[in-house]
């Protein structure tokens, strides 16, 4: 066993170290937990602990510890630790051990009493800095202390609390190191390591003493990096170093080699703190722009052009921790550099240790404004002051005059403490009157030069002495152009927060106050992805940690810098930053656990083991559960109102069940965190137990709660039936994600079980791999399957087997990065021959049916395709199955739309819907309904396909189907487009494409997005945006199935057309094919082939070939007639009248001109009408007939004035109207048109 004191190896039996009398721990011999001597049973498993009969003992120092410690510890804390906890619990602690070094050399050359006495001296030096940062000593070591920062009561910045302690020490010892030199002849010294993790905090002691044991190895490395140190400095783990690195100047080490440990471990040598602090918040490196705080920046703004005009006032930024004071404040800093000539900014802010030190804040302001630390000697501070006060006073040669000499002693004993001649006037009420007017003389004169900006941040933490002189200053703001920034939280019991409503009662218009609140889902995303702008978020990853983040900026960077630390995301070879992996939960980071701990700390001992027992329930919880909890309900209403008082929690729904929620999420993350594992498992189990007893009759809407319960209490039966119920429910919602997460945790549950039901493996396995299907995850699906089939060979069970081919070539079939005919064949004939036997009318249907989606994509393979959808509707209805009738009409409608019977296909996807209904099956009923919005899109049939398209997006929003939310409205807004109702389409169009991020949806991502850098484009916006925009659909559409990338390609030519870059149109047309052979390939997917069409006219216009150009406009025009395809028609037959002009055939032209004219008033297309009015009319002044000319100019100007009335944005309607000014003159002209 080695001795944590001083790492010496002792025997396994040992009760102290046989190096220094120090106490040892012992370990459980059935868990391994390390347990302190005296305990009899094991906290973690309960195991009875042997040979524990006797006390543990401690080196004696000659005082009872409780009279040693009690000398330091301040009486605020007493009260603090005093209400600590009683019972274990789990914290990250920041551990700090302090020995004196050559004490076994100097003891041996002393009497044991005047060693004692040396001891004891060096006690207090290392002691007193402890509790002066509200640190708490857990174990006097013989030479030594355990310190720890963080527990029982926890601070936001506990890491730095003790990294100034330790320099503390150092401090503290100098003198002493003299004094024992000069009295008994020995040099001693101190060292002193800090390291940051997670302990298992005991019960506190009636002397404030406390017993600690480590998890892991957290305060080993602690120990360790004392026993590394130099005497006399102050040494850090990694650990903690990463926490405090801004606030102090270190020396690195690099990877020292320490007791236990294969690998060096990375330490640091602190060597002061700096002069300049850096931000301990935000991520080096990275930075994302200001998000959400518009509203506010403008009115700091005001309050700063204000002062530009000579008008002072008072600024109050009131927000929780994290919601970005101090970001706002940095960025009106950046901002009114150089707008203000002669502006002077000075910033400072409290400090959480220093709310008990006077004029604490306001020595800061002075040391930051001559940017020197606390460690500089009080001459050097006075000697700037003399400088300083001589500068802004405007001191001649002949000596200060009687202002500035007041000003100066007054400062000078306010900031260093020492006196001046006048030091009989500068004590009590007498110091306090000549203070503050000694500050308003110096900022008075000051701001007599220029405006002065005065920021104080986490002023909440303010001491007394500081925010009364604030108080008596502020008045300046009658007299100078001083702006004052108070930046605190909404914290009702501090003295900031008593000088805020002060003086909102007495400044008025003065007065401004901006508000923080949490950004918005929206803004909080915004935020995240700006941090890494070219990174593609997992939609799931993103919502975990919007969720935790609730919309603190600081929570959102934090948890962003834990996926950075656990390698979720990274940096690639290029140096772009990907997502290595999908976390399964988002950490609470220490940073975080530590400010959330530090309010909960501030809870009376009932109240917060409330809110602890109610974090295990969830982050609701129903009053019926928490009461049926509880070990003690006497208090329980009371407890909740503190909590509701506190804003930790808020009431959710009083019907039909009273419902309380945590405010946040993250607090009640750091409240379950610091529950023992032991007791989380047994409250678990409880809180299941209770739930399935009070709510019978919804345990299927609450099996994703139960599910979470009982497998956190490790009751796997339990857990894994419920995560397979969760499941179930999420699937029918088309809730994909959590579909995938509760599915595959009830499969991993299920086959560890001994004896696993196949009825239950057979579901898990089918519905897991279809939702990986449905989320286009096509390679984990397949995996899925053949795992699928293994298990089903293991265990004898063919059926699953047969399951697991039809599956595999059902991927293979479909259009996807994955399909492979000759595969998906061999799989089919391996089905085909294990069905044989069965005759089963399900397997024939569900074998035909993947035959139907193996020919659909093969042009050459057209009477098969109608065969095999005739035979598996046939076989499905024989057998009965509505389920795989309506998802084989569901299919049908692309081998319809492959030969143009778009009515066949109505037909199927009517019955199709009906089909869905009486199955309930919202998510395809939904989808279905989408389907049918294309038909009649296609057809020209608006009305319908708008209708179709909001019935459809009405279902999914019910089910929160955002995939076909964002495929229901892709397709709309080209509709709405071509109607002219320009704002309407822009909006759809942009929604789409936003949901279609957020599901990764094909459709929406791909074509939508690149349509809508089309349209962008034609409504004047720069070209080069419209290509950005569907160069990234391309490039998605390619990673993510390629074999549709001419939705992205085909937008794409004509954009570059629109750019003159042909060279690029002929690539992405070389991608694409013929318009001819995207029919063969994709003719259900209209806008592929037609959009492909017109690039080939375009391009051939542009390269004067009008030949070619024409037959392609014939071809494509007679193509589109034949299949009654409307959509786009008229543009078709616009681009040929082009090429007819180009060809001196102009009587052809307008006459087909007229007939494009009849087509785009048929289906109400304005956007393709007011181009062919004005090459008409162009056409119609050349067989002279102006009157035409003119009439048709008229029509086609009041259309685009209609349509530009359509945009909300006055830029936009501006800017489309210039285009439509030049593209009127080019069709005038008759100039090349792109």
């Amino acid at each position: 066993m080695n001795c944590l004191n001083c790492g010496n190896e002792n025997p396994s039996d040992a009760r102290f170290c046989m190096s220094c009398g120090q106490a040892l721990s012992q370990s459980c011999a059935n868990c391994d937990t390390i347990l302190p001597l005296s305990a009899r049973f094991c906290f973690n498993c309960g195991l009875p602990q042997k040979n524990n009969d006797q006390p543990q003992a401690a080196v004696s120092t000659g005082q009872q510890p409780q009279s040693l410690l009690q000398r330091f510890i301040p009486p605020e804390l007493i009260r603090k630790v005093s209400a600590a906890r009683n019972e274990s619990e789990r914290r990250i602690v920041t551990m700090l051990f302090c020995d004196v070094k050559g004490s076994t050399a100097a003891a041996g050359k002393l009497d044991p009493e005047e060693w004692m006495e040396i001891i004891n001296g060096a006690f207090e030096g290392m002691i007193r800095p402890v509790y002066e940062f509200e640190g708490v000593v857990a174990r006097l070591m013989g030479d030594g202390i355990l310190a720890f920062f963080g527990a029982p009561v926890a601070h936001e910045d506990d890491p730095q609390r003790a990294v100034l302690a330790g320099l503390g020490i150092l401090d503290g010892i100098r003198a002493y190191r003299v004094e024992v030199e000069r009295q008994w002849g020995v040099d001693i010294d101190v060292r002193v390591g800090i390291n940051t993790g997670m302990v298992v905090v005991g019960a506190v002691g009636s002397d404030l003493r406390l017993e600690y044991t480590a998890i892991g190895d957290a305060i080993n490395l602690a120990a360790r990096m004392e026993q590394t140190a130099e005497p006399g400095s102050v040494q850090l783990a990694q650990d903690t170093y990463r926490l405090v690195a801004p606030l102090f100047e270190f020396e690195d080490l690099g990877g020292i080699q320490v007791k236990g440990k294969d690998e060096p471990v990375h330490a640091y040598r602190v060597l002061g703190r700096k002069a300049q602090p850096g931000r301990l918040r935000g991520i080096a490196g990275l930075e994302s722009p200001l998000t959400g705080r518009d509203r506010e920046v403008r009115a700091l703004r005001d309050s700063l052009q204000a002062l530009g005009r000579g008008t002072g006032s008072l600024l109050f930024i009131i927000g929780e921790a994290g919601l970005g004071k101090s970001r706002l404040i940095a960025e009106s800093r950046r901002s009114v550099d150089g707008l203000l000539p002669g502006l002077e900014w000075f910033e400072t802010a409290s400090l959480s240790y220093e709310t008990s030190q006077p004029y604490g804040l306001i020595q800061r302001l002075f040391r930051r404004l001559y940017r020197i630390t606390s460690a500089e000697a009080p001459t050097v501070l006075r000697h700037l002051l003399t400088i300083d006060i001589a500068a802004t006073f405007d001191e001649e040669d002949d000596g200060p005059g009687e202002a500035a000499r007041v000003t100066l002693e007054v400062l000078a004993r306010m900031l260093t403490g020492e006196s001046g001649q006048d030091a009989a006037q500068l004590e009590g009420e007498s110091f306090q009157t000549r203070l503050q007017q000694a500050m308003r003389d110096y900022w008075g004169h000051r701001a007599e030069k220029g405006p002065i900006v005065l920021v104080f941040d986490d002023l909440h933490w303010s001491d007394v002495a500081s925010i009364e002189l604030l108080g008596t200053l502020t008045s300046l703001v009658y007299e100078y152009p001083i702006l004052f920034l108070f930046a605190l939280r909404p914290d009702r019991q501090t003295p900031a927060w008593t000088m805020y409503e002060r003086s909102s009662a007495e400044f008025g218009e003065r007065l401004v106050e901006i508000e923080l609140n949490p950004l918005s889902v929206i803004e909080s995303g915004e935020l995240a992805r700006g941090l890494f702008r070219e990174i593609d978020w997992p939609p799931l990853l993103q919502r975990r940690v919007l969720e935790k983040a609730g919309g603190n900026p600081f929570f959102v960077e934090e948890l962003v810098r834990a996926l950075l630390e656990s390698a979720v995301i990274t940096q690639d070879d290029y140096g772009r930053w990907v997502v290595d992996r999908i976390a399964a939960d988002v950490d609470l980071p220490d940073t975080l656990q530590g400010l959330l701990l530090a309010r909960i700390d501030r809870l009376e001992e009932g109240t917060r083991r409330t809110l602890q027992l109610a974090s295990v329930i969830g982050r609701s919880f129903y009053y019926q559960v928490l009461f049926a909890l509880a070990e003690v309900t006497s208090n329980l209403e009371s407890h909740l109102i503190d909590l509701l008082a506190a804003d930790l929690i808020r009431e959710a729904a009083r019907a039909p069940e009273l419902e309380y929620m945590f405010t946040h999420a993250l607090t009640q993350q750091a409240a379950y965190s610091s529950i023992l594992l032991k007791r989380r498992r047994d409250f678990h189990q409880r809180a299941g137990e209770v739930i399935e007893r009070l709510f019978p009759q919804r345990l299927d809407e609450l099996s994703p709660v139960l599910a979470q319960h009982f497998e956190q209490a490790q009751d796997w039966p339990r857990a894994a039936r419920y995560f397979s119920r969760a499941g179930d429910m999420a699937f029918a919602l088309y809730a994909k994600m959590e579909a995938e997460d509760h599915y595959r945790r009830a499969l991993e549950i299920t086959l560890q079980l001994e004896k696993a039901d196949t009825d239950s493996v057979n579901h898990l396995f089918t519905r897991l791999g279809r939702t990986l299907e449905l989320m286009a995850r096509y390679g984990e699906a397949l995996a899925l399957y053949e795992k699928m089939a293994s298990w089903s060979t293991e265990n004898n069970e063919p059926a699953f087997t047969l399951t697991s081919l039809l599956s595999r070539a059902t991927i293979l079939t479909t259009a996807n990065a994955y399909n492979d005919p000759v595969a998906a064949m061999e799989l089919l004939e391996r089905a085909k021959g294990l069905s044989a036997e069965s005759g089963d009318l399900a397997v024939e249907a569900r074998i035909l049916w993947n035959l139907m989606l193996l020919t659909s994509l093969n042009a050459d393979a057209f009477p098969e395709r109608l065969s095999y959808v005739e035979q598996a509707l046939a076989a499905a209805r024989l057998a009965g199955l509505p389920e795989q009738e309506a998802l084989i009409l569901f299919d049908s409608w692309y081998e319809y739309g492959l030969i143009g019977e778009w009515r066949r296909a109505e037909e199927h996807l009517l019955q199709a819907i009906d089909l869905f209904r009486e199955l309930d099956n919202k998510p395809l009923l939904a989808e279905t309904y989408a389907r049918l919005k294309y038909v009649n899109w296609f057809l020209g049939e608006y009305d319908r396909a708008i209708a179709f398209a909001a019935e459809g997006y009405r279902i999914a929003k019910l089910s929160n189907n955002i995939e076909a939310q964002s495929i229901s409205l892709s397709g709309e807004g080209l509709i709405h487009i071509d109607r002219g109702d320009l704002q309407r389409g822009l909006d759809v169009m942009e929604e789409a494409v936003r949901l279609g991020h957020e599901a990764d949806v094909i459709t929406s991502l791909g074509g939508t997005q690149a349509e809508l850098g089309l349209v962008y484009a034609r409504l004047g916006k720069p070209v080069a945006e419209g290509i950005a925009l569907a160069e990234n659909a391309a490039m998605w559409l390619e990673q993510h199935m390629a074999q549709v990338a001419g939705f992205a390609h085909a937008p794409l030519a004509r954009l570059y057309l629109l750019a003159d870059d042909r060279e690029r149109a002929r690539l992405s047309l070389v991608k694409l094919g013929s318009f001819s052979e995207q029919y063969r390939k994709t003719g259900f997917v209209v806008s592929i082939w037609i959009q492909t069409g017109l690039a080939e006219i375009e391009l051939a216009l542009l390269d004067g070939r009008p030949r070619q150009a024409l037959a392609t406009a014939d071809a494509l025009r007679s193509l589109m007639e034949s299949d009654g395809v409307r959509y786009l028609l008229a543009d078709v037959m616009l681009a040929g009248a082009k090429a007819l002009i180009r060809l001196e055939r102009g009587d052809e032209a307008f006459a087909l001109l007229e007939a494009a004219e009849q087509r785009a008033r048929a289906i109400g297309s304005r956007r393709a009408l007011w181009e062919i009015l004005v090459l008409s009319a162009r056409l119609s002044e050349e067989k002279g007939d102006r009157t035409v000319a003119d009439a048709r100019r008229v029509e086609a100007a009041q259309i685009v004035n209609a349509m530009a009335g359509t945009l909300t944005s006055v830029e936009m309607s501006a800017s489309f109207r210039r285009w439509t000014t030049e593209r009127t003159e080019q069709l005038s002209n008759l100039k090349e048109v792109k």
